[in-house]
């Protein structure tokens, strides 16, 4: 049994909660609710005392401050993010230093790896490969978000390095109308990413080609509500058998650093000034 403490944005957690109860490897132990943007780094007693008492910490959908985050991986504490968190360059590569001299293991959320659909076809899948993937971008689509969460799933299935990035954007009446974006991995993989708000729900999707192999295709946006439940707890025990040692898939810190890297990147690339997308945009 795994003790494990839920440190949450949410007043009351239920969602956190209700998943984590029905996973007979885990104890629920304590619960810190009701955080931030604007408290996360105000360090709390009750956060301590949790970190202190647990061997795992669930953070629900709650941006936790670099400095809570060190103190639990230095007690060596495994880290369960319900959405992705935002670090610094250096303090990424400071927690994954600490992550490795504490054996503290960590797992991101991605609906994108740890969907029952999109989980069968991974054990499938291997590098090199070729991904396509299509995005509809539309009003309510954060498109920096969503790239993070393409950029975890590809860093994650591929196991290399970045070799390579091209950009191209075809600008139309009220902004771009088209984004493609190539990228190419020491492995031999190569990732071509299409972002447009031409393309329609039904064309949007991952596709995976190998050698030798038939087309493997993947859900990448629009998850209904039980999907992301059904997924989320995949990705718990996913985790509970990281901490175990035993085969697990885990998206963790480093997979995290080299998406980050890659969107720092593209935003050099497709825009001087540093924000991902701005009114003006240009073909580069």
């Amino acid at each position: 049994m795994i003790n494990m403490c839920i440190i949450s944005g949410n007043d009351r957690a239920k969602k956190a909660t209700k998943l984590l109860k029905h996973i007979n490897e885990l104890k629920v132990i304590g619960l810190s609710a009701g955080h931030s943007r604007l408290s996360e780094n105000m360090r709390s007693p009750l956060d301590d005392e949790l970190a202190t008492s647990s061997e795992a910490i669930y953070f629900d959908q709650y941006n936790p401050s670099f400095d809570l985050i060190k103190k639990a991986i230095q007690r060596s504490n495994h880290l369960f993010f319900s959405s992705i968190p935002s670090f610094t360059e250096s303090e990424l590569k400071q927690l994954i230093n600490l992550s490795a001299e504490a054996e503290s293991r960590t797992q991101i959320f991605i609906p994108q790896i740890f969907s029952s659909v999109n989980l069968n076809q991974i054990k499938r899948s291997h590098s090199p490969f070729l991904a396509n993937i299509r995005v509809a971008l539309k009003p309510e689509v954060e498109e920096e978000k969503t790239l993070e969460h393409i950029l975890l799933f590809l860093t994650f299935l591929d196991h290399s390095e970045l070799r390579k990035v091209e950009t191209m954007t075809i600008p139309g009446q009220d902004g771009y109308s088209v984004i493609e974006i190539r990228l190419a991995f020491t492995s031999g993989s190569v990732a071509r990413i299409l972002l447009s708000n031409q393309i329609e729900d039904t064309n949007c999707g991952i596709e995976i080609f190998r050698q030798g192999s038939v087309v493997l295709k993947f859900q990448s946006e629009n998850f209904e509500p039980k999907q992301l439940v059904e997924a989320e707890k995949n990705a718990v025990e996913h985790f509970i058998q990281s901490i175990r040692k035993n085969n697990s898939y885990c998206v963790g810190l480093q997979h995290l650093d080299q998406a980050c890297q890659i969107l720092r990147i593209l935003k050099l690339r497709i825009n001087d000034n540093g924000n991902f997308f701005s009114e003006k945009r240009q073909a580069v």
